[in-house]
């Protein structure tokens, strides 16, 4: 931990901080996101569940575009790809739709081997600070950080060690004092490209080099604002103030500049198209629903899952620092619960339940089959025969490709009921082979299903299990198992433990290794305690 007199001595030896912000305008870029917003805005008015969940998958690219220096590549028409065919959005939704997802493949196809003027300019000035032996730290999400390796390899510089990021408020928290932050989009204490409030009101730094796309602000409420209420703005504001609110008092001053940086060989557009703030809008889309949600604590346990808890929660965990039987307990989200920890998930069966208890994989491995074989015969048929069956998701065909995929932490499939039974029902998956006898006269997709809940965690939500009995009982049964854990454990990554029969619950428990633990998301109490994608659980983050 660096002291408090540390970073005194620092403020104190420099005086002032310079903020440097560039605002970088592209036409076509322009476009692209004008079309996306305006696709949100038509989806978010529309009471349909599908709807809702496009209006999340534009939130999270575009939140992504907008916080990352991306490449112009193909990659742009591949994240369209999803959205649907104009053809097929015109007949569902309408000619406006089908006109702006048009405009949205042409914007792409346009900017498809340009030069994103963002990306070029953060990779000279990167390469600036590396000639000039600058001490300096960039701060973004850690999935953002081969973005900013490509940029600087294409710009001539020498790619960053781990240690020039900082990806959370602990990492700022726990730096030396450098020279020089690099910050790629908008000011914002939550959601995509958060950072701390404290680059601003204790900065550690002496001067700040940020990037935006033109239309986004920081937000209003982010810190203090050490130039002026109009600094929002991204008006050009050079001039110095003190900061009142710093550690160090009025000693302390900010000075602030704003330059304006586009694609200046595109001439394409005489008049720009105006750029609105998506994250702005999002956050007013989010207030329509903040009644129906809480907020959540993100527990990634792998490269593609997370569990989304309510904070404060307790969860049952293995530490394997912890001695003796203290190693299994219950931990605190937010406090006690740490990366060191696993989350433990059960999938259980209660002895004398008299219920079908569906082992992990059984029937997935049926109805995956089935729809590998179909999607390999002819995809276009089995995506005809779902959307006359009522399954006519607008990104179906690359959710078709995910779902047969192999299991990982969780079993890949529909995140509604109904989807899934109509995805059994279209696949007419047989499994009386892995059913016993007295079920087969049920509906056998549902125990499929069952599978698919356990896998995600959801059996308290499905009614499966009382939930506290069950992680008392649990405890019990792995406590008595500390030694086969602990050596499960010291590979370092998750694993699948099968409960000895003949105690007082049966299944499988998954212990998940957690990878990172984040704050600032809102989701609704069915969505909690649940495993779930990593792009998926994007839609939550505020």
């Amino acid at each position: 931990m660096v002291s408090a007199s540390r970073i005194f001595d620092s403020l104190a030896l420099n005086g002032t901080v310079h903020a440097e912000r560039h605002d970088v305008f592209s036409g076509w870029f322009s476009s692209l996101r004008s079309s996306l917003r305006r696709m949100a805005h038509i989806w978010h008015e529309a009471d349909d569940p599908d709807a809702l969940e496009t209006v999340g998958y534009i939130q999270r690219m575009l939140s992504e575009w907008l916080t990352v220096p991306i490449a112009f590549d193909e990659v742009l028409t591949d994240k369209l790809e999803p959205l649907g065919t104009p053809a097929f959005l015109e007949r569902r939704w309408g000619a406006d739709m089908g006109n702006l997802c048009q405009a949205a493949l042409d914007a792409a196809a346009q900017l498809r081997g340009m030069a994103s003027p963002l990306a070029v300019l953060v990779g000279e000035k990167i390469c600036q600070l590396q000639a000039n032996q600058v001490d300096f730290r960039v701060f973004c999400h850690r999935s953002a950080v081969p973005a900013f390796n490509q940029l600087i390899a294409a710009a001539g510089g020498t790619a960053l060690p781990p240690e020039a990021f900082l990806h959370s408020c602990r990492d700022y928290r726990e730096c030396v004092p450098f020279e020089t932050l690099v910050k790629v989009g908008p000011l914002r204490a939550r959601g995509w490209g958060a950072v701390p409030d404290a680059l601003i009101t204790a900065p550690r730094f002496t001067r700040l080099l940020q990037f935006v796309w033109s239309g986004c602000f920081d937000e209003p409420e982010f810190g203090y604002d050490p130039v002026s209420s109009s600094a929002a703005s991204g008006a050009p504001l050079p001039q110095t103030e003190a900061m009142p609110s710093s550690p160090m008092g009025s000693a302390l001053l900010w000075s602030r500049q704003v330059h304006q940086a586009d694609d200046a060989d595109d001439t394409t557009f005489a008049t720009p198209p105006p750029d609105d703030d998506e994250f702005r809008m999002f956050r007013d889309f989010r207030e329509t629903t903040a009644r129906e949600s809480r907020q959540a604590v993100l527990v990634q346990v792998n490269d593609e899952h997370g569990i989304l808890y309510p904070p404060l929660a307790r969860v049952l965990c293995f530490d394997p620092s912890q001695h003796d039987v203290h190693c299994l307990g219950y931990r605190v989200v937010g406090d006690s619960l740490t990366e060191t920890c696993f989350v433990i998930r059960p999938s259980l069966q209660t002895e004398g339940a008299g219920t079908l208890q569906a082992q992990h994989g059984r029937f997935s491995q049926i109805w995956k089959s089935c729809l590998r074989r179909r999607l390999e015969e002819n995809a276009e048929a089995l995506i005809h025969d779902l959307d006359a069956a009522g399954l006519d998701l607008t990104w179906l065909s690359p959710a078709l490709h995910h779902w047969a995929k192999p299991p990982t932490t969780v079993i890949h499939a529909p995140q509604q009921k109904r989807h899934f039974e109509i995805l059994m029902r279209v696949l007419k998956a047989d499994f009386t082979s892995v059913a016993p006898a007295r079920f087969r006269d049920k509906p056998l997709w549902q125990f499929a299903w069952q599978e698919v809940c356990h896998s995600r965690g959801e059996a308290i939500h499905a009614g499966f299990v009382n939930h506290a009995q069950e992680d008392e009982s649990l405890r019990e049964v792995l406590v008595s198992m500390v030694a086969e854990i602990r050596d499960l454990a010291a590979a370092g990554s998750s694993f699948t433990l099968a409960l000895p029969g003949g105690r007082a619950v049966a299944g499988t428990a998954f212990f998940d290794r957690v990878v990172v633990i984040e704050d600032g998301f809102r989701a609704s109490d069915q969505n909690m305690r649940v495993a779930h994608p990593l792009n998926e659980i994007e839609k939550w983050r505020v």
